[in-house]
């Protein structure tokens, strides 16, 4: 019974965290939403993953990581953005959008990274 509070009260932190960081996220550059779909809820979630695929590479990130933390964001919004009715069919489009980016933007993700990606804004979003 206390492992699973303990892991209801870290899955509860990480998850705030997750969203106060996407909420600091302000790209300047290199993000246009979500590009050849609908944004939905999820313009936001499309910047994070505009910059990460510029900037990722620079930062350590490859872009697994930026496609992983992409659909993990995604998932976010749908918990936090949508009536609960509504939360399976966005899901639903979170898979269809991650697997749109890791089947066809292989060629998207910078390497190397762009010039503005030392900017200071930029690590709030990857």
């Amino acid at each position: 019974m206390k492992l699973g509070i303990v892991i209801a009260l870290t899955t509860a932190v990480m998850l705030m965290e997750l969203h106060i960081c996407a909420a600091q996220c302000k790209p300047k550059k290199m993000a246009d939403g979500c590009t050849h779909v609908v944004d939905l809820k999820f313009t936001d979630d499309c910047n994070k993953h505009d910059i990460c695929y510029a900037c990722g590479n620079g930062r350590g990130f490859s872009r697994l990581n930026c496609d992983d933390r992409y659909y993990e964001n995604m998932i976010n919004t749908c918990n936090t953005k949508v009536n609960w009715f509504l939360r399976p069919g966005c899901k639903g489009i979170a898979w269809v959008y991650y697997r749109k980016v890791r089947d066809f933007d292989e060629k998207s993700y910078k390497v190397p990274s762009e010039k503005f990606c030392k900017e200071a804004w930029v690590r709030a979003c990857v």
